[in-house]
């Protein structure tokens, strides 16, 4: 999608406006739903009716399920170390189901998809979240589908070129995630409710296809980040810190200095990382796997492809270096 470097806000605006109009009356419907659901006397014909009984409450809460299936992986290939790696992602998994809030989570979608027959699930990475010395950690959340406004006539979010997901929050919540100043805060109040604000979010694909992100509240942006999905951090200009181990606004100094901007991260790992059985994937397969080509095809390419490699020869030089086992012992190149 084509986005003009000039007045984004208003071109955002306009694009939600416009989506959620046209699919009015499907929102009208999933007001009735709901209305239907809390107890309204009247039917789906407009006609009031007398009787007390929630019969559409009932029937939903008795479907509700309170299980939490337990996460399975399979290995493709029957192979003592795939098994246990396997073993080890399901492990990884549990422990991250048990960390979020899925009890409160699953009740929240199950009411969701007999009340509007479905649910949108939110999923991201918090890099503020602290959890034993780590750094960043899972988010989930589920979204009403009434504060979902998708591409009109597109059935499939990957089939998208836009989105929006809309959020009831506080103006001082706001302000504190994206450092806006008291007047800029007030501004974002919404007329008759105090303190309250609407935040928009839209994601949208790029004229390079890649998902991109643009947040605004009432006329103020709050983000526009190209390229969403890249590995990027927010890093201090003083100290060069991620933003989450930044600690300059404690000190009396520098607190008025700091400011963050966004890094690429790229990732990469200082240690050798090894397949099942202890050995380093060959200088080959890993050009192969890292790139999407075969062995040896389209080089160039593949570098381009992978985006935030720096050139072919810093590629070469990493995938070049010799591979170690977990014993220390040099292995044959290739091997």
């Amino acid at each position: 999608m084509k986005v003009p470097n000039t007045n984004r806000l208003l071109f955002f605006e306009e694009l939600y406006q416009a989506a959620r109009e046209k699919q009015e009356s499907l929102y009208e419907a999933f007001r009735r739903h709901d209305a239907q659901y809390k107890g309204s006397r009247e039917t789906d014909g407009g006609i009031p009716v007398s009787t007390v009984r929630n019969i559409t409450y009932e029937l939903i809460e008795s479907q509700v399920s309170t299980e939490i299936p337990a996460p399975k992986v399979t290995s493709y290939h029957k192979d003592a170390g795939k098994e246990q790696n396997a073993r080890s992602i399901e492990s990884l998994l549990l422990s991250l189901r048990d960390r979020l809030p899925m009890e409160r989570f699953n009740d929240m979608e199950e009411r969701y998809t007999y009340i509007y027959g479905g649910a949108v699930t939110l999923v991201e990475w918090d890099n503020e979240a602290l959890h034993s010395g780590e750094v960043g950690s899972v988010k989930i959340s589920g979204i009403s589908p009434l504060d979902f406004v998708g591409q009109p006539g597109i059935y499939e979010v990957e089939d998208m070129e836009y989105c929006f997901l809309v959020f009831d929050t506080t103006a001082e919540e706001v302000s504190r995630r994206y450092c806006l100043s008291d007047e800029e805060s007030a501004a974002l109040a919404r007329d008759g409710d105090e303190g309250a604000a609407t935040l928009v979010v839209c994601f949208y694909r790029n004229e390079a296809g890649r998902i991109s992100r643009f947040i605004w509240a009432e006329d103020k942006v709050l983000s526009d980040i190209e390229d969403f999905y890249a590995r990027k951090q927010r890093v201090c200009t003083l100290c060069g810190q991620s933003e989450a181990l930044c600690r300059c606004f404690l000190s009396e100094e520098d607190s008025g200095k700091a400011s963050f901007f966004f890094s690429e991260d790229e990732g990469g790992s200082s240690e050798n990382l090894f397949r099942s059985g202890g050995k380093g994937p060959s200088s080959k397969a890993a050009l192969s796997d890292r790139s999407g080509f075969p062995d040896g095809v389209g080089l160039a390419a593949a570098a381009g492809r992978a985006g935030r490699l720096k050139s072919v020869s810093e590629e070469y030089e990493i995938l070049d270096r010799e591979i170690t086992d977990r014993n220390r012992q040099v292995l044959p190149r290739g091997s």
